[in-house]
């Protein structure tokens, strides 16, 4: 009797008592599809979690604008390209670049990456990861370029912007750069000279 009246409200378009209805039965699945109708990809979404649907569940909410819950159940599906699509979508960039490297994407994080503005809170740690989907991709000038302008931007004030200047001075020096390696390692040093080995590096560069 209940499944017929859930019928007739969806045959009569009143999908929101469809939807209903078809919750006190346990129809999840007709009553996600009843809600969609309603552009309600809020319940919707709920709907197709309780149906275990989770990549469907993601792709209405995604739909529905919301990224970010549908990146967590892209990801819980086994998602993980569509969950960085959505991280991005989000304007969570650096979580959608981790996740374009976890998946040896490095060309699409580099260009998800490149959407994070060195004002932005985590321009160190995006840039750090930058650089290594650029070595990745032998495009060691590049990563040589980006972490310099970072260093440049931020100083070298802690671990994490220590780090890039090392990372700057190493690729520099690989590159044949001796002064410009010199100049990374000694910002590194001032402000730590037993952070890695970059006092002996600047030692090394000095003697010629």
């Amino acid at each position: 009797m209940q499944k017929a009246v859930a019928n007739l409200f969806y045959r009569a378009r009143d999908y929101q008592h469809a939807g209903q209805a078809c919750e006190k039965l346990g129809e999840w699945e007709a009553a996600a599809r009843a809600y969609e109708k309603l552009d309600d990809h809020a319940r919707a979404g709920a709907c197709l979690i309780k149906a275990d649907k989770i990549e469907q569940a993601a792709m209405v909410l995604d739909k529905g604008g919301q990224h970010g819950r549908a990146a967590q159940l892209y990801f819980r599906a086994g998602n993980a390209p569509n969950a960085a699509g959505a991280l991005a979508r989000a304007h969570d960039y650096f979580g959608a670049g981790q996740l374009w490297m976890r998946v040896n994407q490095p060309e699409r994080a580099i260009q998800t990456l490149g959407r994070i503005p060195l004002s932005h809170p985590r321009s160190v740690m995006a840039c750090g990861l930058m650089s290594e989907a650029l070595v990745l991709l032998n495009r060691r000038n590049m990563a040589c370029e980006k972490l310099k302008q970072a260093v440049e931007h931020h100083g070298i004030t802690d671990p994490l912007t220590a780090e890039l200047g090392y990372r700057w001075g190493r690729l520099a020096w690989e590159a044949g750069d001796a002064k410009q390696a010199q100049d990374a390692f000694t910002r590194v040093r001032t402000f730590d000279p037993a952070f890695k080995d970059a006092t002996q590096c600047w030692e090394h560069i000095s003697r010629g």
